[in-house]
């Protein structure tokens, strides 16, 4: 009988382990679907929900962005157009002492002219790895002359 006892004990002990199993990866899976994973590291510049309000699929929850590589909008005179290409150097600077010198890449060029402004829109990507540049800066920028590369 006392073996019957026993055995019956583990049994019900096993049991409430196998539930207590189910409930943690039930929790588990209820916690990944409520994580938001970026696929990215970066850093939160803009939070546009607070922690544990309630969302709904596609509404913004915050703008993370990745400072090891920026971007610079710039606007240039129509006349450049004929010496700008993607993949073309620019020179960076910002203002202030000991301020880093840095080169850039333009990698999107608008297909046609700011039609207010009659100015070519680019994108810059600059490199800044040490995250040296800061999120926002003001950059003045020079188009690198293809004959100062080599002929590239």
């Amino acid at each position: 009988a006392e073996r019957e006892e026993l055995e019956s004990r583990l049994l019900a002990s096993e049991a409430a382990l196998a539930a207590a199993r189910a409930q943690q990866a039930a929790a588990d899976a209820e916690r990944a679907r409520r994580t938001i994973r970026a696929p990215f590291a970066g850093i939160i510049e803009r939070r546009t929900a607070a922690p544990g309000s309630m969302v709904q699929p596609g509404d913004e929850v915050l703008t993370l962005v990745d400072a090891r590589t920026l971007e610079l909008e710039a606007a240039l005179p129509a006349d450049a157009s004929p010496r700008v290409r993607v993949g073309a150097r620019v020179r960076a600077s910002t203002s202030g002492a000991g301020a880093p010198a840095l080169t850039g890449t333009i990698v999107r060029i608008a297909p046609a002219l700011d039609p207010v402004t009659r100015q070519l829109r680019v994108t810059i990507a600059i490199a800044n790895p040490q995250g040296r540049l800061p999120i926002g800066a003001f950059v003045e920028g020079t188009l690198v002359p293809a004959d100062s590369l080599g002929g590239r």
